[in-house]
């Protein structure tokens, strides 16, 4: 999220019932997002919260969780790299906030069975995935899906989207994901730092530190 945002996120979500937790790719704290594209959503890349901007956000009741240490695809790294991903993304959010529970966002929503084992065995307590729709009682809580809600939605895509947990977009992406070849998200649909994740019965709205990309949580 960009520095300025880190006031951003309170006012918008004070008054509505919605837990705000932040996803932060730790090796960049402060650092700019290396993934995106100049032709991207966001209209190329973004500043990342520093440790000054969590500590402020923890202060307004956000919470922090991981979008791993360098935000790699983690379906193709190796054993050792894929658990230093994980285990190190987490020391570094305890030393930042405190040890607690954490969640994992994976990047690019790349998760496979060997992924989510991993990230259970790391000790997160959930993963989210990128597959849109609502997560149910019977959703695994490693493949959660989410809904992306962006700062260019019209309020009639965004209610679209809090009613039905997709868009046609999603829809399309999906029934790609469906025909291609060993695609992993295909047998998972559910939500992220960007998905309607409903947990420990909150309603949670995520993000993965940038200023115009947020997640509603809603379960139904």
């Amino acid at each position: 999220m960009a520095t300025p945002g880190a006031g951003a996120c309170g006012p918008c979500t004070d008054g509505i019932g919605l837990a705000v937790r932040v996803f932060l790719v730790t090796d960049l704290l402060g650092g700019v997002d290396r993934w995106h594209r100049n032709d991207g959503v966001l209209g190329g890349r973004q500043q990342l919260l520093g440790p000054a901007d969590v500590a402020a956000m923890s202060q307004r009741g956000c919470s922090f969780h991981s979008h791993s240490c360098t935000h790699a695809s983690l379906t193709g790294l190796p054993d050792a790299a894929l658990a230093r991903e994980l285990s190190d993304s987490m020391a570094a959010l305890a030393s930042l906030v405190g040890p607690r529970d954490f969640y994992l966002a994976y990047p690019y929503g790349h998760v496979d069975a060997r992924v989510s084992a991993a990230a259970r065995a790391a000790g997160y307590k959930a993963g989210f995935s990128v597959l849109p729709g609502f997560n149910r009682p019977d959703v695994d809580p490693f493949r959660l899906r989410r809904i992306d809600v962006f700062g260019t939605d019209t309020p009639r895509e965004l209610l679209r989207k809090i009613r039905y947990g997709t868009t046609m977009a999603a829809a399309a992406t999906l029934a790609l994901l469906a025909r291609a070849p060993g695609g992993s998200h295909a047998a998972n649909i559910h939500v992220t730092a960007q998905s309607p994740g409903h947990i420990g019965g909150w309603r949670t709205l995520a993000c993965c530190g940038l200023p115009c990309l947020s997640h509603v949580g809603r379960r139904r």
